[in-house]
């Protein structure tokens, strides 16, 4: 008996226990199945406040079956208004309930984040609320398929709305399982304009090299998650390398 104790002692020594700090409305209480259309070709979303640091782990819809294709994404918040993108989903397929759209893990510092979504159809893709009066909606115009932007600067709002969107995140860590520290990771791959670095250290140095070896673009992160301008980079495979001598390969569309 004591074989076994100290067995699962030693298993739950190295665990680290979370909590969910999900924001966003994960359940369609006091939203309408039949408010009205997502237009298509729209970057759309809504404010949520995180209260505490925490690991976002993918980004969520509650769907009404519509088959249309959707794209979701994060942008940070500078005095109530979106601002940086900092991460986004891969295209799904709408379907009836709950889509969830993984990303990789970003560690999030308590504060007010932007969950957007874009469609490629006209539908009643979600639910939605039209008499949120306190809800700012932020969107932009952009066709399907288009990158989206790497800052919101131009986007536009208007009042009134509230969307069935939310972001799983874990916080209250309190051990050390090592599944639960960000790994670096590059999205989207393949890129167009720009790539994004999630989970690396604060101000970690970091290299591109061609197919060749040769270096073409160097810099420093910062925050954990960095947008790193590609765009004048000719189409082809690259390596990214950090002072940690981690390398990760990504293709420039």
């Amino acid at each position: 008996m004591k074989k076994i104790l100290i067995l699962f002692a030693l298993l739950i020594s190295g665990t680290a226990y979370t909590q969910d700090c999900n924001i966003g409305n994960e359940n369609s209480n006091g939203f309408d199945s039949q408010s009205g259309d997502f237009y298509k070709n729209y970057l759309l979303g809504v404010k949520f406040t995180l209260g505490q640091a925490g690991v976002l782990h993918s980004l969520n819809l509650l769907g009404q079956g519509t088959e249309a294709q959707v794209k979701m994404a994060v942008y940070d918040d500078n005095v109530g208004v979106p601002n940086n993108l900092l991460t986004q989903t891969a295209a799904a397929t709408v379907g009836t309930g709950l889509l969830s759209l993984p990303v990789s893990d970003i560690q999030l510092t308590a504060g007010n984040y932007w969950i957007m979504a874009i469609y490629n159809t006209d539908g009643m893709h979600s639910f939605r609320d039209d008499s949120a009066s306190t809800n700012l909606v932020y969107y932009t115009s952009l066709n399907w398929g288009t990158a989206l932007p790497a800052t919101a600067a131009g986007f536009t709002s208007y009042p009134g709305q509230d969307f069935t969107y939310f972001m799983e995140i874990s916080c209250g860590a309190t051990g050390t399982n090592s599944a639960e520290i960000p790994r670096i990771s590059l999205q989207p791959n393949p890129a167009a304009d720009f790539i994004i670095v999630n989970g690396s250290p604060i101000s970690s140095q970091y290299i591109i090299y061609d197919i060749l070896g040769n270096s073409v673009i160097s810099g420093t992160t910062n925050n954990g998650h960095s947008l790193l301008d590609i765009s004048n980079l000719v189409s082809g495979s690259y390596f990214i390398r950090f002072e940690d001598n981690s390398t990760l390969k990504f293709i420039k569309q």
